[in-house]
């Protein structure tokens, strides 16, 4: 894999995720980078970083969910902006639902969690965090750790 790029994204607020989409469409080879510490990925959602560690956090409560679905727009459009073009790529070829599934997300993920395997035999291994809420556990951040 290259890691020669036409153009890097620094940051993630509100002009680098669609700068970065609009220079891939033009055909360039982006490289978004999240800095280390807490960086504002879209309204409500702010990824803390630390090396290959990235906590995303739900700041208002709209945000929770205990919603499968839900939760895994939020991994496939957050995630790719702090990992960026591989890990994109990844979950694109994942089909849809193959995330979370109802039932996991709350039960069995945050204990095992989910693993995008990347080209090269790396991965990057995914977990929600779950805290009690008033119709039972909702999911409030999610980790994720890239393998070296």
């Amino acid at each position: 894999m290259s890691s020669l790029f036409d153009a890097i994204v620094i940051g993630a607020g509100q002009a680098g995720p669609s700068l970065a989409a609009r220079l891939t469409a033009a055909g360039m080879k982006v490289a978004p980078v999240v800095p280390v510490g807490g960086t504002a990925l879209r309204d409500s959602m702010v990824a803390d970083r630390a090396g290959d560690t990235v906590r995303v956090r739900f700041d208002l409560e709209l945000s929770r969910t205990r919603r499968p679905d839900k939760f895994e727009a939020i991994v496939r459009s957050t995630l790719p902006q702090v990992y960026g073009a591989a890990v994109d790529s990844a979950l694109r070829a994942l089909p849809e639902g193959a995330v979370a599934r109802a039932g996991d997300l709350v039960t069995t993920l945050p204990e095992q969690g989910f693993h995008i395997p990347l080209p090269g035999g790396r991965m990057i291994a995914v977990w929600p965090e779950t805290r009690p809420g008033r119709d039972g556990p909702l999911v409030v951040a999610y980790r994720a750790v890239a393998s070296p």
